[in-house]
């Protein structure tokens, strides 16, 4: 993530800032996709399925899904999700370097280190990180419910979509262009806060961090790695409930699904 502090960065056009939010989401999701077709694979299964069993550990789920559906499946669905991580992540690093330089030029960023200075950062962070998260879901979403509709078919008994192309036509014929947003309200529920408090707690952290080290351009990516991995997990552990009735939404195509905490069951 970019810091909103330093003469040199914020001269910076924002399509530099684009450009490494898009590359950084393609390397991430290359590297995480077969963690997060097992997040998937688990959020869909429910307690009154008759497969509720086939999924119940990771070590157990990767074994199962190489050996009945060969190691290239741990990366199905990788098209359409390297599409969402380009486009999410160039649109949301774009708005949140505006909004924020925005907030520099009328003054509603402070200066200084103190401590309602940083809350002041810390809270501003969060109010762009949330509406430039919510702007590139409103741009990636379609993206994301093919995604997941191609990871879910696999527990089905025969596929519906053969390919990217195929599942897009599909959907189009016979559930019509709303199917291209299924689940939006909670998603955009789980990316506010979810982004708003990664770019809070990132911010805050990397400011703790130069505090403490100092600005030594040899901490620059052990800085940056660390607070960015801490703030990811702090933030996607507060919506992790939103996130899985997101999934279910777009796996089922079905908007009414969502009755309780345990839906769908």
């Amino acid at each position: 993530m970019a810091s909103n502090s330093g003469e040199k960065e914020k001269k910076q056009p924002s399509v530099d800032y684009a450009i490494a939010g898009a590359v950084s989401g393609v390397v991430a999701r290359a590297v995480v996709s077969p963690l997060d077709l097992l997040k998937i694979r688990f959020q869909l299964q429910t307690a009154g399925s008759k497969d509720r069993r086939r999924y119940a550990g990771m070590l157990q789920s990767l074994t199962r899904i190489v050996r009945e559906e060969g190691a290239h499946s741990l990366w199905k669905g990788h098209i359409p999700a390297q599409l969402l991580s380009l486009t999410y992540g160039a649109t949301q690093f774009c708005f949140y370097e505006a909004m924020t330089r925005g907030m520099e030029r009328v003054k509603i960023i402070p200066e200084g280190g103190g401590r309602g200075a940083v809350a002041s950062r810390a809270g501003v962070n969060f109010v762009c990180g949330g509406v430039a998260g919510c702007c590139a879901t409103l741009v990636a979403h379609p993206l994301d419910v093919l995604r997941t509709r191609l990871v879910a078919q696999a527990t089905l008994e025969s596929k519906v979509y053969s390919s990217l192309s195929h599942a897009v036509g599909h959907m189009w014929r016979n559930e019509g262009s709303v199917a291209f947003f299924r689940g939006l309200p909670p998603t955009l529920l789980l990316v506010f806060p979810q982004t708003g408090f990664q770019f809070s707690i990132y911010h805050s952290l990397s400011f703790m961090w130069r505090q403490s080290l100092g600005d030594n351009s040899l901490f620059g990516f052990p800085r940056s790695s660390v607070c960015g991995m801490i703030a990811g997990v702090l933030a996607k552990l507060a919506v992790l409930p939103l996130d899985l009735v997101k999934k279910r939404l777009q796996a089922s195509g079905n908007l009414l699904c969502v009755q309780s905490i345990s839906l769908c069951e």
